[in-house]
């Protein structure tokens, strides 16, 4: 016997609940005992009732498992304690829960039947949910047909349950459908991934869950295709032609193209068939119409859905439309003459902008040295207070970088400190717009804008700061490599500003 065999056949006795035979043969594990009170039978274990003795008789039913000669219940089964004419189940796993109370020997039979589908509501609150009726005659050979999962009837409607879906009784009958193999042969053994029902005298297919695909009567067969990429519903018209339903898709079975033996196209759309008799049917323009369909002697038939538009209305339609287009391009010349004009008065001013620049360089440095002496303080102090607080989240202590109080820290940095230099810097560039036409032209200008875009991406790196040491941070490697991303733009940002300082210190020099 190898090792896996003893282990589990050691796992089956530790879970062994009794023996399935007569009462007086039971054998429980685990010192579980059938005892007699007043003439009644209960479970016993340590002195304590684990199902209280008002039975006259105890069996076990489901979930067996063979250990040698002997049969005994194991997960899944039950005890089936009799009272009278009716009997309570409780589960054959200890501690044995009541599972259902008060069955009648015709529910007990279904419940035998059905549960084996734990996703059938056979109980409710541990008593018989009256989910399902007892087969008529005739519905005794619907079910023996069917092998698209369990099936049930209540009321005279059917119902299905699968491995992981349950389907409450709706339909008025059900039929297998089956795979299609590689080879293009019905597989009989694999036939439970869509169901065919019959409903108000209609044929048709649902999923495992119910999900409608198809419901015609006009199809005289089904079976199913399913690949990697795929799962196709097939359906046999009357007509001979086969029709592809997509079982997932709901917008691909809107429009199903078809094809006969001949090679001729026809279409399914939102259910209706057209037969195959196109050479080529294609989308149309005309709002008026669905598709354009062209017949082997090439002629044009126009549908709205499957209806034949009449010729005269395709006329109307078409020269409507030439109407549209010609009055589409008109405005269309219209618009482009006045976006051409509006682009040559852009271009226009554009030029006297830069004559002004050119002509009153000046008389603008001055006004932007202005500007830099009233907005520039302001902004250096923001800046100058955030470098200062990054100080505090690289102070070493006992060889390594403190990260203590980096999580508060970073909150301070972003909600704060950068908040507070990029709302300076923002309103610093609002005033600078009005000086835009002078790019290129004046140099106090380009100086003070490239400074500017330094102390942006600086901003930028201290919130990357702020967000990588709220998470306290890595590995010290790792750390380094994030300080150094602060670093670089912080050096850039500094050689800027004293390349402006100088450049500005030269000019008023200049021009004293």
């Amino acid at each position: 016997m190898n090792t896996f065999y003893l282990r589990f056949t050691v796992l089956l006795l530790l879970l062994v609940s009794l023996k399935t035979s007569a009462q007086n043969e039971i054998k429980f594990w685990n010192d579980q005992k059938i005892k007699k009170d007043n003439n009644l039978y209960g479970v016993m274990m340590d002195k304590k009732w684990m199902v209280p003795a008002k039975y006259d008789k105890i069996e076990g039913f489901g979930g067996l498992s063979k250990i040698g000669d002997k049969f005994y219940t194991t997960t899944g089964g039950y005890l089936v304690c009799y009272r009278g004419q009716v009997m309570d189940l409780y589960d054959s796993g200890y501690p044995h829960e009541l599972v259902v109370s008060d069955l009648t020997p015709a529910q007990f039979e279904l419940f035998k039947r059905y549960s084996g589908r734990k996703n059938i509501p056979l109980t409710e609150n541990q008593k018989w949910a009256n989910a399902v009726d007892e087969f008529t005659e005739k519905e005794k050979i619907i079910n023996s047909n069917f092998r698209g999962g369990t099936a049930f009837v209540k009321n005279g409607k059917w119902g299905f349950a699968t491995q992981y879906y349950y389907v409450a009784p709706q339909f008025d009958s059900l039929f297998t459908i089956c795979q299609e193999d590689a080879a293009g042969k019905i597989d009989n053994s694999k036939c439970d991934e869509v169901v065919g029902v019959l409903l108000n005298g209609v044929r048709g297919v649902v999923d495992a869950q119910g999900k409608t695909i198809v419901m015609n009567n006009d199809y005289t067969s089904f079976r199913y295709r399913f690949t990697g990429e795929s799962f196709q519903v097939l359906c046999l018209h009357k007509s001979g032609v086969e029709v592809p339903y997509d079982r997932y898709s709901e917008t691909k079975n809107i429009y199903i193209e078809t094809k006969n033996n001949a090679g001729l196209i026809g279409y399914v759309y939102k259910g209706d068939f057209i037969e195959p008799k196109y050479k080529e049917v294609k989308k149309c323009y005309l709002p008026i119409a669905d598709f354009e369909c062209i017949l082997p002697d090439g002629t044009t038939e126009y549908r709205k859905g499957t209806a034949i538009v009449k010729p005269n209305e395709i006329a109307d339609a078409k020269t409507k439309s030439e109407k549209e287009q010609q009055q589409y391009e008109e405005q269309k010349k219209i618009q482009q003459q006045k976006q051409a004009e509006e682009a040559a008065l852009k271009a226009k001013q554009a030029e006297k902008l830069n004559q002004l620049a050119e002509t009153k360089k000046d008389s603008l440095s001055k006004e932007l040295l202005n500007l830099y002496f009233k907005r520039n303080k302001a902004l250096y102090e923001k800046v100058f207070a955030l470098n200062e607080y990054l100080k505090t989240t690289v102070q070493v202590q006992g060889g390594e970088i403190n990260r203590s109080q980096w999580f508060s820290r970073s909150q301070e940095i972003r909600n704060n400190y950068c908040k507070n230099a990029e709302n300076e810097l923002n309103a610093y560039n609002n005033e600078l717009k009005q000086f835009e036409f002078a790019a290129g032209k004046v140099p106090v200008y380009d100086r003070i804008v490239s400074y500017h875009k330094t102390v942006k991406n600086f901003i930028n790196a201290c919130e990357n700061w702020a967000d990588y040491i709220s998470t306290m941070g890595g590995e010290a490697e790792d750390v380094i490599r994030e300080m150094e991303a602060l670093e670089k733009p912080q050096i850039a940002m500094s050689e800027k500003y004293d390349e402006l300082k100088a450049f500005l210190n030269e000019y008023i020099e200049k021009h004293k």
